[in-house]
């Protein structure tokens, strides 16, 4: 049986509990600009998920447009773990 009402209700409650983690995250933790992009785009592994309050107006226009030094590639880190294929496996 279709409920509409109880479909309306459920889409209220998801919207609800999807405004507040927007508020909760709003409130707290870093902006994203310049400085922590840098942070971001370098390689990494085994990092716990977390979010930004904010993100600097003009961001993805500097990104896109490469007005910020690209991050290092692959290898750049001699203190990274040294990743590479077993010869013959494919």
């Amino acid at each position: 049986n279709h409920d509409p009402e109880g479909a309306r209700r459920g889409v209220e409650e998801m919207e609800a509990k999807l405004k507040a983690w927007m508020d909760r995250t709003k409130a707290a933790g870093p902006a994203l600009d310049d400085q922590s992009y840098a942070v971001l785009a370098k390689q990494s592994s085994n990092v716990a998920p977390f979010t930004y309050r904010a993100v600097t107006p003009g961001l993805y226009e500097s990104v896109v447009q490469q007005r910020l030094p690209p991050a290092p590639g692959p290898g750049a880190d001699p203190s990274a773990p040294q990743v590479s294929p077993k010869q013959g496996a494919l």
